[in-house]
């Protein structure tokens, strides 16, 4: 993710700043990517399913979160509705609103 902001403000500075508008939250801190399949785990962190399913399958970190380090009470993932949602908004066209009358 930072090389392609990093592509994107030497590109010029309209694709720039669409890249500087992606919130913090809307970005998995173990791919460094955008999300598109989200799962929270137990501590209420949000990752990219495929991802944080890697993570606790693998022998040295299977049972601790990728944000704090902390052990994990389970490994259930709970679906991000509202996430899911505020991405998939901010990806629409703004002339697609549903809030349009």
């Amino acid at each position: 993710m930072r090389d392609r902001v990093l592509r994107d403000l030497a590109a010029g500075p309209s694709e720039a700043s669409e890249a500087a508008e992606v919130p913090n939250d809307y970005v998995c801190s173990i791919t460094a990517e955008i999300m598109t399949d989200h799962g929270t785990t137990v501590d209420r962190f949000t990752y990219e399913r495929e991802a944080i399913m890697e993570w606790l399958r693998a022998p040295t970190t299977n049972n601790t979160s990728p944000f704090t380090g902390t052990t994990l009470e389970s490994k259930a993932l709970i679906p991000n509705l509202s996430l899911r949602s505020l991405i998939r908004n901010s990806r629409s066209p703004p002339w697609l609103s549903p809030f349009d009358p």
